[in-house]
């Protein structure tokens, strides 16, 4: 997940630390991105 907000990004991984996934990244303070991966 990409987000501009250090504090989510923070708060995100905190939530799912064995996979802490949340990034900043520049230029998305209007949206965000999900890269699911579906278990077969």
């Amino acid at each position: 997940m990409i987000y501009h907000n250090t504090a989510v990004v923070a708060a995100a991984n905190a939530a799912c630390p064995a996979n802490p996934v949340a990034v900043v990244g520049g230029g998305h303070e209007t949206h965000m991105h999900f890269d699911l991966n579906h278990a077969t």
